[in-house]
């Protein structure tokens, strides 16, 4: 279980055991694959790898065939989000990341990400991994579950001078954000929305 603490730890350290002795995963693979471990049935049948170049990392994501339609989405969503975020963690570092989804293929003997058992306080520790990967100013994430009867709010705080960076351009981040929140509130039976606190709603 994670406690308010580790959400301010560096990502790389977020969720997860020590490394085991094969080449550890960079903090936005390791992100990616929290994503991956939360949208599939079969977990522990995923692989995550990447490949890094000068410019470029090419993140390459394994499912059981089970799961693959889960990760990509109706018409791509899911997928399309995850490169989203992508997108945005590439901009901030000056870097490109790409995803590539592949199907059948030898999982990974990495401990899968250790997260809060119950589906509501695993979404909060999630989305405040991927929030902090995003903003400038990490240790002022704060996310708060409104839990409803059928639906569970989800409300993001930021600094300030971050609320852009986390709505993105045209809100496409932002976009992004919910789109995995209603495939994982699907799973939970319930819906997942997300709210991002302007300065002036306080």
């Amino acid at each position: 279980m994670l406690n308010d603490t580790a959400l301010n730890t560096p990502l790389g350290h977020i969720g997860h055991a020590a490394p085991p002795s094969s080449q550890p995963l960079s903090d936005v693979a390791l992100l990616v694959e929290a994503i991956v471990f939360a949208l599939c049935d079969r977990p522990d049948e995923t692989c995550v790898k990447e490949v890094e170049g000068a410019q470029a990392t090419m993140i390459e994501v394994g499912v059981a065939r089970e799961d693959h339609g889960k990760v990509i989405g109706k018409k791509g969503r899911t997928a399309n989000a995850v490169r989203e975020i992508l997108k945005a963690v590439g901009g901030k570092r000056n870097r490109r990341f790409a995803l590539e989804l592949l199907e059948g293929v030898s999982p990974s003997s990495r401990p899968a990400p250790s997260f809060n058992d119950s589906p509501i306080d695993s979404t909060r520790e999630l989305l405040a991994m991927i929030v902090q990967s995003i903003v400038d100013h990490g240790g002022d994430v704060v996310v708060t579950p409104l839990v409803g009867t059928q639906a569970v709010v989800y409300e993001v705080r930021v600094n300030p001078v971050d609320v852009r960076r986390l709505v993105g351009r045209r809100g496409h981040m932002a976009d992004a954000i919910r789109e995995l929140l209603t495939n994982l509130g699907s799973r939970a039976g319930k819906r997942f929305m997300l709210e991002v606190i302007e300065p002036d709603d306080e």
